[in-house]
């Protein structure tokens, strides 16, 4: 199994990306919560997303998930970026 840090840097990868696709900018995270549901095995397919929650000047609320390729999750997190300046 991988570690629960590929998690991590798979969602806060697709959600910077999100936010640099959207602003033109670099954005660097805040702040990460990660809620783990489900182990992901080496190898296997999963479904990684990105949306906006909230965005306010700088500052970006990201929320995303991680799903396997039936649809049970694997990981959900909400991230705090902030756009460079």
């Amino acid at each position: 199994f991988p570690t629960r840090r590929s998690s991590d840097l798979l969602l806060d990868e697709v959600m910077g990306d999100y936010v640099f696709r959207i602003a033109g900018k670099p954005a660097y995270t805040a702040r990460l919560e990660i809620r783990f549901r489900s182990a992901i095995r080496i190898g296997e397919t999963v479904k990684v997303e990105g949306w906006p929650e909230v965005h306010r000047g700088r500052l970006f609320i990201m929320k995303g998930k991680i799903t396997h390729a039936d649809g049970t999750p694997a990981a959900e997190a909400k991230a705090e970026m902030m756009l460079a300046k």
